[in-house]
């Protein structure tokens, strides 16, 4: 009777090599996209056809003064109440299925005034998730909508104006005329 030991080796520094550098990887993406100046949530498709909440850039905490690691592994509608009214996990549905990009703009008013507003764009980043990178274009919003009304009061003006007024643009060519010219 002989007795001994039988050992088996195998050589797994490809492999580990291959694990180190993958894990380098996304350590310097999600460097980047934490350094990011926008906000950028992520979503995971769950078994039961609902979108799960699976984390945040901090920019994201910052853009939305918030904390949202309270919010992971919460239901899209649990972790963002605002948005179960709205159509956001259609269009996150769309774009798991799809593959394209959505945009959009979300706009929070408060006495019929504009308090917030970001611009979302949602990116299929995995077979089931879908990750939305936003950023608050309030301020944008806002001097958008101030300069409307300025453009539409100066109208107004002109339009009053007794006397015919023209502009014309660089090539001395009319562009526009007040209502008495027109008359």
């Amino acid at each position: 009777k002989t007795t001994g030991i039988l050992g088996v080796a195998r050589d797994v520094t490809e492999r580990r090599n291959a694990q180190e550098a993958l894990e380098r990887s996304e350590k310097a993406l999600r460097a980047i996209i934490d350094a990011a100046p926008f906000g950028a949530y992520q979503f995971e498709l769950g078994n039961n056809g609902a979108f799960l909440f699976k984390g945040a850039n901090r920019a994201a905490d910052r853009i939305q003064g918030r904390d949202h690691e309270p919010l992971i592994g919460k239901s899209l509608g649990e972790a963002f109440p605002h948005l179960a009214i709205t159509s956001a996990a259609d269009a996150l549905r769309g774009t798991l299925n799809s593959g394209k990009l959505f945009e959009t703009e979300v706009f929070d008013y408060q006495n019929g005034v504009i308090a917030g507003s970001h611009e979302f764009v949602g990116v299929r980043t995995g077979e089931r998730q879908v990750t939305l990178f936003f950023r608050d274009i309030t301020e944008r919003k806002k001097a958008e909508i101030a300069l409307r009304e300025s453009e539409r009061m100066l109208r107004v003006i002109i339009d009053n104006i007794p006397q015919a007024v023209l502009w014309k643009d660089r090539n001395s060519v009319i562009v526009g005329c007040n209502v008495r010219q027109a008359q």
